[in-house]
Order: C-alpha cells, then structure tokens, then sequence
C-alpha cells in the first residue's frame, strides 16, 4: 500500500512538472464569437425620457406609497394638467424668476462692525467688576 501511494505522489510530480504554458507563438487564437450581441443601444427609448413623465400606473403607484417622492409629484402634476386623458406630448416646466446667482447682491459687505449691536469683546478686569455687581445685587436682600 505504501508504494502505491508513493509510485501515485511521483507521477502527479511529474506531471505537474513537465505541465507548461500553451504554445500561443505557433498556433493562432481565435476570438470568442458574441452570440448575444449588445442591445442597450438598439432598444426604443423609455416614457419617462420621452415625455419627460412617469406612466400613468407607475407614477399611480409611487404617489399612494410615497407622496412626496419625485415620480410621484412629477405624475400629479401631469395629472392636474391633463396630461394622460388628452394624450399630450413632453411637458417641461419654465420658471420665470431670476437664477441664484443672479439674485446675488455685488459688492463689498454692508459695515456691521461700526452697528451698535455688534458684540465687543471684554478685558478680564471689566469681567471682575460685572461679576461683583451681580454678587453685591444677589447679597441685597429685595424690599
């Protein structure tokens, strides 16, 4: 039993080390045919890029789940428009207000330094009096 273990040891050594990389030099590869060709780019686009919109269903079902959610809000807009009964095309908002950054004032701050409700900073001595005011008012008894 024990030369069949050690004659079984010597011929898998052997094997693993006459065992070498494929001869890639004389022989040609071949490439791996593609028998499932890409089809994201053939594929129509989806309603909601098309419309700007959810489905009717899909947007249905996002507003009774979550209300405030941006499909849902998107479909009750569309449905306060009419947008599914009347079968309109693309609806895009237009906002006629001015951009931030428009509505940004251009200059140097205001002065809020020279304001009288700025905070100024104390020195220690003026901190030592206010404190034995309030320690002198607090020893007062109140008539």
């Amino acid at each position: 039993m024990r030369w069949l273990a050690c004659f079984t040891m010597m011929i898998s050594l052997v094997c693993a080390a006459t065992a070498h990389e494929p001869d890639r030099k004389n022989r040609r590869i071949w490439p791996r045919f593609d028998l499932i060709p890409p089809l994201g780019v053939r594929l129509p686009a989806e309603h909601s890029r098309l419309y700007n919109r959810p489905t009717n269903l899909s947007g249905w079902l996002a507003y009774r789940i979550a209300p405030s959610s941006q499909e849902a809000m998107a479909w009750h807009n569309a449905t306060h428009q009419r947008a599914y009964q009347d079968d309109r095309g693309r609806l895009e908002k237009h906002f006629f207000y001015p951009k931030p950054w428009e509505g940004l004032r251009v200059g140097p701050r205001d002065e809020t330094a020279a304001s009288r409700n700025a905070i100024e900073p104390i020195t220690s001595g003026e901190l030592r009096e206010a404190l034995r005011a309030d320690e002198e008012k607090l020893a007062r008894p109140r008539n």
